[in-house]
């Protein structure tokens, strides 16, 4: 493997520390990119004229919209409402009935 393989190794499992880190996973398309520079170093004394090449690897990420709505719409916020009052409904009654009533879902946007 040469270093230049060993170096985008190393990118790429840093990238995926952060996106393990940060539970972005799949939330996220990554693109790795190389910018190859050449610049010509002329003669001196002995030397002769060379060609210095410099890489430079570089991360872009992109959030995948349709994956952040997805997941946001799994996250399980439900909002529950009733005319009962609390004498003829309790809370454990109404965690008991919940699946039965009337499910109004709330997306929330951010």
């Amino acid at each position: 493997m040469g270093s230049r393989d060993q170096r985008l190794a190393a990118l790429q499992v840093a990238v995926e520390a952060i996106l393990t880190r940060y539970r972005v996973q799949g939330l996220l398309t990554v693109r790795y990119t190389e910018r190859v520079r050449e610049h010509p170093l002329r003669r001196y004394g002995s030397r002769p004229a060379t060609v210095q090449v410099a890489r430079d690897l570089g991360v872009k990420a992109v959030v995948d919209r349709p994956a952040v709505a997805t997941a946001i719409g799994r996250l399980g916020w439900r909002v529950y409402a009733t005319n009962a009052p609390a004498e003829q409904l309790s809370l454990a009654q109404a965690v008991l009935a919940y699946r039965s009533q009337y499910l109004w879902r709330v997306t929330w946007a951010g």
